[in-house]
């Protein structure tokens, strides 16, 4: 008996020690993707317990708050219902409050672009120039000259007789209406707002199209709303010309070479280029207030930045060797200053 029972110890103790190291090795293993969660007393969380009703399934409840530190890895939580209970730290998230529906559109690569808003009639232009690169005279030089050209960065947009978008259908297909989204209440007054501006710029006008586009507003962190269109539905049928694009690497290459760089970035760059008239109609959006299309190419189309592309290349055919465009970005580069 007696060496049986020195067997069973021996063996006990070696299953303790085995016991010890497989937990470390665990909890190594554990450790290597996890973070340590931080909770101040005050804070809401959400806590993960079994449901009343059935004891082996739990679900996420709160917000609770933390009441104070129990130990390293536990706290003392106060529930809804004002009881209290010891949980631990992996069974609680920190609490987000949640916000208002926005409509979100979520694109892969179709070309739907970057959320953009319509931008707002601004009459502003540098009063003073401040560099430590230009000399005195160089910086009179270059404050006359803009100067003289004032009127080209605050006139009125105007359109461009050199090019226009049309819209190139698929064959054989036939477009359909897609969903419309719900715009919030709280936003149909700048709603309106930004489409009577657009009416009064006269880059749109009042549609009788059958089938029209959604608007998405997508609120800014200064908690104004930019008004979007989802074309995708029209993407989709859209024959899409395969235009080539200036390669970027060449024009950085290019104007790396100069000593003098001057970039413009084109306000309102789109709304200068004309909707071909027939295809008008195939722009049409819808609000809660009514149906309009434009008259001049929109953001979100299809093909858009080739046809401002094109247009851009020729406009500086002639000035090529100076001058070089990315869509409605316009890079001027010199070795002189002359």
């Amino acid at each position: 008996m007696e060496k049986l029972k020195k067997q069973l110890e021996d063996a006990a103790e070696k299953a303790k020690l085995i016991s010890a190291i497989q937990q470390e090795k665990m909890a190594h293993h554990y450790n290597l993707r996890s973070t340590k969660k931080i909770f101040n007393p005050g804070d809401k969380v959400i806590v993960l317990i079994p449901d009343s009703k059935n004891k082996l399934f739990a679900r996420w409840q709160g917000p609770c708050t933390i009441e104070s530190r129990r130990n390293e890895h536990s706290f003392v939580v106060k529930m809804p219902d004002a009881s209290v209970r010891h949980v631990h730290q992996n069974k609680m998230r920190e609490f987000v409050a949640s916000s208002g529906s926005v409509n979100v559109i979520f694109e892969g690569e179709e070309e739907f672009g970057d959320v953009e808003s319509t931008p707002l009639i601004e009459d502003s232009f540098c009063q003073s120039i401040t560099s430590s690169d230009q000399s005195a005279t160089q910086r009179n030089e270059l404050e006359t000259m803009l100067k003289e050209f004032e009127p080209l960065f605050s006139r009125p947009v105007q359109p461009v007789a050199i090019g226009e978008h049309v819209i190139d259908l698929l064959p054989n297909v036939t477009r359909q209406k897609p969903h419309s989204y719900s715009v919030k209440m709280s936003y149909r007054r700048e709603v309106d707002r930004q489409v009577k501006e657009l009416l009064d710029l006269d880059f749109i006008e009042p549609s009788n199209a059958d089938v029209t586009y959604p608007i998405v507003c997508v609120a800014k962190k200064d908690a104004s709303i930019r008004m979007c269109i989802d074309y995708r539905a029209l993407n989709a049928v859209t024959k899409v010309p395969n235009y080539p694009m200036k390669d970027t690497q060449e024009l950085i290459f290019t104007a790396g070479m100069a000593l003098w760089l001057s970039c413009l970035d084109l306000l309102k760059g789109y709304y200068q280029i004309k909707m071909h008239d027939e295809n008008r109609v195939l722009t049409a959006f819808s609000t809660h207030n009514g149906v309009y299309q434009w008259k001049f190419m929109p953001f979100g189309l299809s093909g858009a930045s080739g046809t401002f592309q094109k247009i851009m290349n020729n406009v500086l055919r002639s000035h090529s060797s100076y001058a070089q465009a990315y869509i409605d970005d316009i890079i001027v580069y010199s070795k002189t200053w002359d």
